[in-house]
C-alpha cells in the first residue's frame, strides 16, 4: 500500500511539473538553448584533426633558397614592409620577418592577444629556421614537433568541453530551483498542508518530490547528449553507469544548495532571485564552459569553492575527455549525496513536518 502511495505521489509531481511551463522550459529546454548558442559560438574553434603548416612573411630579401630552410612551412616574400605588417595584424600571416639587416633580424607579431597566443609556437619555429639560414646548416638546431595530447580516454575539443558544461548547468538549475519551488512555492500556496492532511508522511513527500526531479534531470542530460551528438558529431565516449551515478549525486547536491537559499532568505521570491544570481556567477567563474586558466589569476580561486566546478569535472571524466582519480571521483559523489540527504531530511522537518 505504501509503495503504491509513493508511486502515486511521483506521478502527481510529474503531472504538476509538466503543468508548469516555466519549470519544463528551464529544466529541459533552456539547457538545449545553451547548447545551440555555445555550439555556434565555439563550433569554429573546434580542433582540427590535422595540424596545418605555418605561412611566414619575409621582407628584405628575395632569395628563394630561404624556402628550403623553412620547409615544411611556407614563405611569402614582401617588398612592402607596411603591407607585411598589415597582413600579420589581420592574421593572414602568422609571423613577419624583417631580414634586411642580418645582424638585427626582427620578428613581427600581431598586437591582437588572440593572434599572439596562436603564434607562440610559430616564433620558436621561425627562430630555428633563421639560425639554419644564417649559418647555412641543413640540419635543425633542435627538432620541433606538434602533437595533440589528451588528458582523458579520447581527444576532446572545445565543443566537447562546452557540452559537458551545459550538462553541469542543467543539473545545477534542475536541482537547485526544483526544491525552491517544492519547499518554497508549495508551502506558500498551501500545497504541502493539503498533502499532509492526506495519509502522507513527510519523508514520502520529500522523497517522491526528489525522485521526480532526479528523473527529470536525467531526461535533460540524455536530451543534451543526444542532440550534441546529432548536431555537432561530438567525440565524447560516456561511461553511462558513472554518468547515471553523477546525475543522481549532483542533483542531490544542488538540491542542498537550493534548500540553503530557502534557509538564508525567508521569502521564496528572494531565495529564487539569489539562486539566479548564484547560478549566473557560476556560469562565468566555475570553468564549466571554458578552462579556469582563461580567468585572471586573482579570480581563479573562486572556481574552487563553487560546487558546479566539480560537477563539470566529474561529467568530463564520465565523457572520457579528462582524467580523475577514482578516489576523488567517488569522494566527490558521496559528498554530494551525503550533503543532499542531510539537507533534504532537515527540509522535511522544517518545511513539511511543521505543516502536519
Amino acid at each position: 500500500m505504501k509503495n503504491k502511495r509513493f508511486l502515486n505521489l511521483i506521478v502527481v509531481f510529474f503531472k504538476d511539473t509538466f503543468k508548469n511551463k516555466a519549470e519544463v522550459f528551464f529544466t529541459l529546454l533552456f539547457p538545449v538553448l545553451f547548447l545551440v548558442i555555445f555550439g555556434f559560438v565555439f563550433g569554429s574553434m573546434a580542433d582540427d584533426e590535422t595540424i596545418e603548416n605555418y605561412t611566414f612573411a619575409v621582407y628584405g630579401t628575395s632569395d628563394e633558397s630561404i624556402k628550403e630552410y623553412f620547409a615544411p612551412d611556407n614563405v611569402i616574400f614582401y617588398s612592402d614592409y607596411k603591407e607585411m605588417e598589415n597582413d600579420v595584424e589581420s592574421g593572414k600571416i602568422i609571423i613577419g620577418i624583417d631580414v634586411s639587416d642580418k645582424e638585427n633580424i626582427k620578428l613581427i607579431q600581431s598586437k591582437n592577444n588572440e593572434n599572439v597566443n596562436k603564434s607562440q609556437w610559430a616564433v620558436i619555429s621561425a627562430q630555428n629556421y633563421l639560425k639554419k639560414w644564417i649559418t647555412g646548416l641543413k640540419e635543425n638546431y633542435f627538432e620541433t614537433e606538434q602533437k595533440k595530447v589528451t588528458s582523458g580516454r579520447i581527444q576532446g575539443n572545445n565543443l566537447d568541453y562546452v557540452l559537458t558544461g551545459v550538462i553541469a548547468f542543467s543539473i545545477l538549475t534542475g536541482g537547485m530551483f526544483s526544491v525552491i519551488r517544492v519547499f518554497g512555492n508549495y508551502r506558500k500556496l498551501g500545497v504541502i498542508k493539503r498533502f499532509m492532511v492526506a495519509p502522507v508522511k513527510p519523508w514520502e513527500f520529500v522523497l517522491s518530490a526528489s525522485v521526480n526531479k532526479i528523473i527529470l534531470n536525467l531526461f535533460s542530460v540524455i536530451i543534451i547528449i543526444f542532440l550534441g551528438k546529432i548536431m555537432y558529431n561530438l567525440n565524447y565516449d560516456f561511461n553511462w553507469f558513472l554518468m547515471l551515478f553523477v546525475s543522481v549525486s549532483a542533483t542531490l547536491g544542488m538540491m542542498a544548495v537550493g534548500i540553503l537559499f530557502l534557509l538564508l532568505f525567508k521569502q521564496t521570491e528572494s531565495a529564487s532571485n539569489a539562486a539566479s544570481l548564484f547560478s549566473t556567477a557560476m556560469t562565468f567563474f566555475a570553468g564549466i564552459y571554458f578552462p579556469i586558466s582563461f580567468l585572471p589569476n586573482f579570480l581563479q580561486w573562486i572556481a574552487y569553492i563553487l560546487p558546479i566546478k566539480y560537477i563539470g569535472d566529474m561529467i568530463r571524466y564520465c565523457a572520457g575527455i579528462e582524467e580523475m582519480k577514482l578516489s576523488v571521483f567517488y569522494g566527490l559523489n558521496f559528498t554530494f549525496i551525503i550533503v543532499g540527504i542531510i539537507f533534504l531530511v532537515y527540509a522535511s522537518k522544517k518545511f513539511v513536518a511543521k505543516e502536519n
